[in-house]
């Protein structure tokens, strides 16, 4: 998209800022489909028992959470400093969980073989959780065939000193950024006077574009529910088919 005045056509660069979480859910990946380059947030804090290694599933006796074992590690560590340990006995116990779940005929087992192949990547024992929670994401688009730009902030944007909004603004700067975009909790967090007096839009992805076949429960839970679910192309339809909403 192009946006012209009397002298110049600039070309509009959306970005994408956000933790790495694990198998996140489908508003996750629309955001991602929606930005032209999208930052793992890997070098700020990692909350312990919050959403970065954890996730759910539905099952007929309701949700089932999965959680990656974490090394015990300083309040101090940043979510690329945290370590993952026992994934093998980890991953065993998770696939178990999925294959008991996801065993009717109804489920895209195809999906579960994928994973069951490729999730623990073979160079790393130890992974950090950023390493792992991105791994997920790279295997949910590559199975769905969506690409993607991306890079990590620890890597574009060391030693910055910035916080919060001050820090989100300084990155799309930086990466030449014209639209910040997020999800749709980020309205309570971001306000529109802030990013247009540093001369940025402020977008929000429209989570009513994937009502059509999703329910509530679908939507909030971890993207395998979906693809198990729905098979390949609905979900990859659901994620393109995104919509932005202004501040």
């Amino acid at each position: 998209m192009l946006i012209a005045d009397d002298s110049i056509m600039v070309t509009e660069k959306k970005i994408a800022i956000m933790q790495p979480y694990f198998f996140p859910y489908l508003g996750y990946f629309q955001l991602i489909a929606a930005s032209d380059f999208f930052i793992f947030l890997d070098d700020v804090q990692y909350i312990k028992r919050g959403w970065i290694n954890k996730n759910k599933i539905n099952t007929k006796h309701g949700e089932v959470f999965f959680t990656i074992p974490i090394k015990k590690a300083s309040l101090e560590n940043k979510i690329n400093e945290t370590l993952c340990t026992d994934l093998l006995i980890w991953k065993k116990k998770f696939f178990k969980t999925l294959e008991i779940n996801y065993s009717s005929k109804k489920h895209d087992m195809n999906f579960l073989y994928f994973l069951k192949e490729n999730l623990i990547p073979q160079t790393q024992i130890e992974p950090t959780i950023s390493d792992i929670s991105i791994h997920s994401i790279e295997l949910v688009l590559r199975y769905l065939d969506i690409e993607f730009n991306y890079e990590k902030s620890s890597n574009i944007d060391k030693d910055s000193e910035k916080k919060g909004t001050e820090r989100i603004i300084s990155i799309v700067k930086k990466n030449q950024g014209t639209k910040y975009i997020n999800l749709p909790g980020g309205k309570d967090i971001y306000k529109k006077s802030l990013f247009k007096h540093n001369g940025l839009g402020l977008n929000f992805i429209d989570p009513s574009a994937a009502k059509t076949t999703t329910s509530n429960e679908i939507k909030n839970a971890s993207i395998i529910d979906t693809i198990m679910l729905f098979g390949k192309e609905k979900p990859r339809e659901l994620i393109l088919n995104y919509s932005l909403t202004e501040a």
